[in-house]
């Protein structure tokens, strides 16, 4: 659309009657000539004089004051009013939105089609009803509102309605209508009469056009609302445009002549064929054992959603995300090949059930399940995928199942990934549910990828809450956590992390309610030690217990002799409803236990959490921080404790097998030896 900005009575010859421009008026006091206009029109300086206007094809924003438009009829389109002391004696049709932000005198305005702040509606709310060809016709005199065609056979000569039209259990002719600015609703029972008409029973010749529909407008060309069908015959409606949404909720409908719409829903045992169609502009949705063919469809605006059989080979982008629905595998029989498909802009999740022979980008999360369940004809074009998720964590053979994939932004760690490029990796927390997303210089939380990208060095300064050193980071986290296989593009965000390790202040606990989203703040919390935890909630001891041991310790020369020890256990009881990122809404209590001990090689206190069936008994709390395979158990000739790392002395090799469960506190004190 061509701009046009009138500061000087010169600009005024620019403008043209023939061409679709957006005009914007900024010469005070100037007068326009032109009676009609097509695309929009601002007015932005005061006093401006539109003579013999009388139609504006489009967009009117009157921005100024005292504009003058003394003949202007009609806008097809939405009008503004910002300004003062506007005139518009003439003024009667709005074709669009209605806003004014200063009252003004609209004294011939009956017909509003879509929103306004007007304190008394335009718009006659009341249904107009037709129940014989005589009623239409004494409407028609008039300008038509809300039309309901109820149970006759009549003619519709009108060429615009003006709100919204239905037609129940009717035969409708509509020689001369193009434009429906409400919504259009089409209800076909049981009940419709033969008296009435009689319909063709055959799909196939409505849709092909060799029998007449029950509604037909042959020059329909937009619905500025939905279009709803609920029947029991089959149906063909000729339209072009519908803004808002087709619904197909219960019927055999055909489409012929649609070219674009909204949403398109398919309801559960419906059939739709538009085969004309080129693009939704929102979602289109099949539910279960509905039928969609679409045979000219190229692009989905948002969500597509598939829940049965559909025919749209020349689909090739999917704005939002593609969800299959879970039902169809009960049926062998449906598989879904997209064979023209490029492009998904958000969510798919790939299976047997699914094939995509040209897919080439997944902007959003690819999830694949078990990578068993596709092969190599799944996606074999498939080049980038923005975020992928992959169910399984060992034995990945992505090359092979995904050949052509060379970039992904953000995955889990695999292992046989060094062939590509990875942007962002993502990791969870074990036992929290909680993903996170590293770069080399930032990161987020998994769950607010909407979010902004923090940088790297606030997850460093998380990290240093709980690692006192990289070292300690690398070893106690990443190598036993994060289930870390070598990836090129993962060396390099680790070498990031150390590089900026020592140049980041740790965060504290205070620092924690600072941050700016609660998912972040619930991350943080992970981290945070549990004497620190303890403190903060002034936790209260519940349970003291002391234990004499015998232990080993060797002097300078490697000489070991044996101690006698009064090791003293106590737990501590915090509630965490006093922390609101814990606290329960079912107001239910929110207590944890926590064993301390004294580290005799740092003479520090040391705090391990445990569980509540332990809470009364910290000999047996502590003994339980350790788990084995219960058929060990009994092959064990000693234990030798360093922090959290229990080394086991056997008589004689045991495979470990079975179930896995904490030690007893006879178990545990009676083979531990020593403890640094």
């Amino acid at each position: 659309m061509k701009t046009i900005k009138i500061h000087t009575e010169e600009d005024i010859s620019k403008i043209t009657e023939t061409d679709t421009i957006r005009l914007e008026i900024y010469l005070k006091n100037a007068v326009i000539p032109i009676q009609e206009m097509s695309g929009e029109l601002y007015v932005r300086a005061v006093g401006c004089k539109f003579p013999n206007l009388t139609t504006v094809f489009g967009l009117v924003s009157l921005d100024a004051h005292k504009a003058e438009l003394p003949k202007l009829t009609e806008i097809q389109g939405n009008l503004n009013i910002h300004g003062n002391d506007i005139l518009l004696p003439e003024l009667s049709k709005i074709l669009g939105d209605f806003k004014q932000h200063h009252p003004v005198e609209l004294p011939k305005l009956k017909i509003i089609t879509g929103k306004s702040n007007v304190p008394k509606s335009c718009i006659p709310k009341k249904w107009q009803r037709v129940l014989f060809q005589k009623d239409l016709d004494i409407l028609e005199q008039g300008e038509l509102y809300n039309l309901s065609i109820e149970n006759c056979n009549v003619t519709l000569r009108s060429h615009v309605i003006y709100g919204n039209l239905k037609t129940i259990n009717a035969k409708v002719n509509c020689p001369n209508l193009e434009t429906i600015y409400g919504d259009f609703t089409l209800e076909i029972s049981d009940k419709f009469s033969n008296y009435t008409a009689k319909p063709s029973l055959n799909f196939d010749d409505i849709e092909s056009g060799k029998a007449a529909s029950l509604f037909e407008s042959p020059k329909l060309k937009t619905i500025h609302g939905s279009c709803e069908i609920n029947t029991t015959k089959p149906i063909n409606i000729d339209v072009e445009n519908v803004n808002d949404r087709i619904e197909i909720q219960k019927g055999k409908a055909s489409f012929r002549k649609l070219l674009k719409t909204g949403a398109l829903i398919v309801r559960e045992k419906s059939k739709m064929v538009c085969d004309a169609l080129t693009e939704t502009t929102k979602k289109l949705v099949t539910h279960q054992e509905s039928y969609l063919s679409a045979k000219s469809l190229y692009k989905i605006g948002k969500h597509c959603g598939i829940g049965s059989k559909i025919d749209i080979p020349n689909l090739l982008f999917i704005q939002g995300d593609l969800s299959l629905s879970q039902r169809n595998y009960n049926d062998p029989k449906i598989k879904h090949e997209f064979k023209s498909l490029k492009y998904i802009g958000g969510k798919i999740t790939f299976d047997e059930f699914c094939s995509f022979p040209k897919l080439e980008e997944v902007k959003g999360v690819c999830n694949i399940r078990m990578l068993k369940n596709i092969s190599a004809a799944t996606a074999p074009k498939l080049t980038y995928i923005d975020t992928l998720d992959i169910g399984e964590q060992q034995n990945s053979r992505i090359r092979e199942r995904l050949p052509s994939l060379q970039k992904v932004g953000t995955m889990m760690y695999q292992d046989n990934t060094e062939h590509l490029v990875i942007d962002h990796f993502f990791h969870t927390i074990e036992n929290r549910n909680t993903k996170f997303i590293i770069s080399k210089e930032s990161f987020s939380i998994w769950n607010s990828l909407s979010e902004d990208k923090l940088p790297i060095q606030r997850l460093i300064a998380i990290l240093k809450m709980r690692h006192i050193s990289f070292d300690n980071f690398y070893t106690r986290e990443v190598t036993r956590e994060w289930k870390y296989e070598s990836n090129p593009s993962f060396d390099e965000i680790i070498r990031s992390i150390k590089k900026k390790w020592k140049k980041v202040t740790p965060l504290t606990y205070e620092d924690i309610f600072q941050l700016h989203d609660f998912s972040l703040r619930r991350f943080a919390f992970n981290y945070v030690g549990v004497d620190t935890f303890m403190q903060k909630l002034k936790a209260k001891r519940i349970a003291t217990e002391g234990i004499e041991v015998n232990h080993i310790q060797y002097d300078e020369l490697g000489n070991k002799k044996m101690v006698q020890k009064h090791n003293v256990f106590e737990i501590y009881e915090a509630d965490f409803n006093k922390v609101e990122h814990f606290r329960s809404w079912r107001g239910e209590k929110q207590l944890r236990y926590a064993v301390k001990c004294w580290c005799t090689s740092t003479h520090q206190e040391h705090w391990i959490w445990i569980e509540e069936a332990y809470k009364n008994d910290p000999l047996s709390a502590i003994a339980s921080t350790f788990r084995v395979h219960e058929n060990v158990i009994p092959y064990i000739s000693c234990l030798k404790r360093q922090g959290d790392i229990l080394l086991c002395e056997m008589k004689r090799n045991v495979r470990p097998e079975g179930t896995i469960r904490a030690l007893t506190k006879e178990e545990y004190f009676g083979l531990l030896v020593a403890e640094s």
